[in-house]
């Protein structure tokens, strides 16, 4: 619906009668979309009547707010298109927002700074439970040292839910494994039957061999250094690291205070292969955010939204079982189209070619020295913006950053570069909102 429409619902819905200055034929689909909409305290909500779901309509000041909220926000966690939209759309409706969101997504600064270069990664199919954290995977990754001394993230998913538990840690220990999956897992959970880790030292060692025995776990391992053969693991390493390595540099020094934030995000991301969030499919129910304080109040206060939440709370609780099975039944479904998918999708990002860029440009630089660590997933993986120059032909630019105290030129080749674009300077973060004011004056001035 366009802004117009929807604001003749709401003058529709406040005094009752329809607009004297409007057509018949649009009095006919204004009455016919009011059903759709409620309003409370003044406020507009679009009401879906199959699935129960009530969501406020934004105007564009307050979707800017809510898509700052969950794109840049630390319990947002910079995720991709597909995972914000799905966050936002279930809580709030306005105009044209699938577009919004994308455009938005697209343009962050932190995202592009962070965009991955390499083609991905195969996925190789496990078998799947059908009892959340009845079989789980453990890691230990690396990351650079926080200011209070942590190195390691210690991690378990559910293979079902895709739930995680994870914690920071100073080293990597067997006796910190074995706190990790009796406190974190066992004491939360319950006993898996089965963990998958690598067989590394500490995960093979006699005290974690012990505890497994205690607790009657059976321990599958994996060969070390080799990520692709627990795809599940690798999978989340790859987007933890993406949160938290789109926060600030002076964040990243404090990494293991945004680790509970990164958590959430990750919990709250609707996965591709059982169509649910992990939280949803863990508990029944989507968690409430910081954002959605407003959103809920009507729920609590009025007699009609009770009967529709008690409704939407018990239907979710009843069919939790059957959307497990289901989510078990996505899973292989999805590992099965993704295997036979992969190599046509790498020919296919082969054959894209990136069209030349020109004089003026704003453009990132890939930074190819970076180690391919995984603690190195905490540095910015391009650098930038910088404006061309001058071209020099084949494929190579002068490009000078956008910083006027550098005034260094660069010689790089094109397929070290990719376009920058300019995101909406008033949610920028405070440490670049200096650099995004001034693009559009610095940009003629470095030009000559």
């Amino acid at each position: 619906m366009e802004q117009q429409q929807i604001d003749l619902v709401k003058q529709y819905l406040q005094e009752l009668r329809l607009p004297e200055d409007i057509t018949h034929k649009q009095k006919r689909y204004l009455q016919k979309q009011a059903h759709k909409f409620t309003i409370y305290k003044d406020k507009l909500y679009r009401y879906n009547t199959d699935n129960g779901i009530i969501r406020k309509v934004l105007n564009k000041q307050e979707a800017e707010e809510i898509m700052y909220s969950y794109h840049q926000h630390p319990l947002g966690g910079h995720l991709a298109y597909n995972n914000t939209l799905h966050k936002i759309a279930s809580r709030y409706y306005w105009e044209n927002m699938t577009k919004d969101i994308m455009e938005y997504v697209k343009k962050c600064h932190r995202c592009q700074r962070h965009g991955k270069k390499s083609l991905k990664e195969e996925l190789y199919p496990v078998p799947v439970s059908v009892k959340p954290f009845d079989r789980i995977a453990l890691d230990v990754k690396h990351v650079q040292a926080s200011r209070s001394g942590n190195r390691y993230i210690i991690a378990g998913i559910d293979y079902l839910t895709k739930y995680v538990e994870a914690r920071p840690i100073r080293f990597q220990t067997a006796s910190e494994i074995a706190l990790f999956l009796y406190e974190e897992i066992i004491c939360r959970h319950g006993c898996p039957t089965i963990i998958v880790s690598d067989n590394g030292k500490p995960f093979v060692s006699k005290l974690i061999q012990q505890v497994c025995k205690n607790f009657s776990i059976i321990h599958k391992t994996t060969t070390p250094y080799n990520p692709q053969s627990n795809g599940l693991i690798e999978r989340f390493n790859r987007t933890l690291g993406q949160i938290l390595q789109k926060r600030t540099k002076e964040e990243k020094d404090d990494w293991d205070s945004y680790l509970p934030a990164a958590l959430f995000a990750y919990r709250t991301i609707k996965q591709g292969s059982t169509k649910n969030t992990p939280f949803f499919l863990l508990y029944g129910y989507e968690p409430k955010t910081p954002f959605d304080i407003d959103h809920h109040v009507y729920e609590r206060n009025s007699p009609k939204f009770e009967a529709i939440l008690r409704h939407r709370t018990i239907h979710q609780i009843y069919n939790l079982n059957r959307i497990r099975d289901a989510g078990v039944q996505n899973i292989q479904r999805a590992q099965e189209s993704q295997k036979k998918q992969i190599e046509n999708k790498i020919l296919d990002e082969r054959k894209e070619l990136k069209p030349p860029f020109k004089l003026g440009d704003i453009v990132l630089i890939y930074r190819d020295y970076l180690s391919t660590s995984w603690s190195a997933k905490l540095q910015d993986k391009w650098e930038g913006p910088y404006v061309i120059q001058h071209i020099l032909g084949k494929g190579t630019y002068h490009i000078k950053s956008m910083d006027p105290h550098d005034i260094k030129l660069r010689r790089i080749h094109g397929n070290r570069m990719k376009p920058y674009l300019l995101p909406k300077v008033q949610w920028c973060q405070e440490n670049e909102r200096s650099i995004m004011t001034n693009l559009d004056e610095q940009t003629n001035d470095l030009l000559h």
